[in-house]
């Protein structure tokens, strides 16, 4: 009985560790917006229809207001803050008319999350293929 009990205890504290790691708010938010980069693919072969959901396919990754900076600060193409439903239409229409679009080599550089906001920089390659 002793034999088990040491590589049970051992095994319950590893898993503990490792959940209380899974689920700290910064890996969270951090493996959320890897999600949202992934969803935003569009692949090659993908038809209109496939096309055309591809907003539907980012809406649950946004807030409701969303703030666009590039490196050296705001964009000029996403000026101030932004409605998700106008980020999803925008996205939807670009979606329908490439070709192809891929984000690539995504780096989270920093998360800092405070009470119900989260902030992430991050970077990332996007190859937009137009027609």
């Amino acid at each position: 009985m002793r034999r088990l009990l040491a590589p049970l205890v051992i095994f319950l504290v590893a898993a503990g560790a490792f959940g209380w790691w899974w689920y700290q708010p910064e890996k969270v938010v951090a493996r959320r917006t890897a999600a949202l980069f992934e969803s935003a693919n569009v692949a090659p072969d993908s038809g209109s229809i496939a096309k055309g959901t591809r907003g539907a396919a980012i809406e649950g990754y946004l807030a409701p207001t969303i703030t666009f900076e590039g490196p050296e600060g705001p964009t000029e193409e996403v000026v101030g803050p932004q409605k998700r439903d106008q980020i999803v239409s925008m996205y939807s229409a670009l979606a329908s008319i490439c070709k192809q679009a891929t984000i690539q080599d995504l780096e989270i550089q920093s998360v800092d999350v405070s009470g119900e906001a989260a902030q992430v920089a991050a970077a990332a390659v996007a190859i937009i293929v137009l027609q």
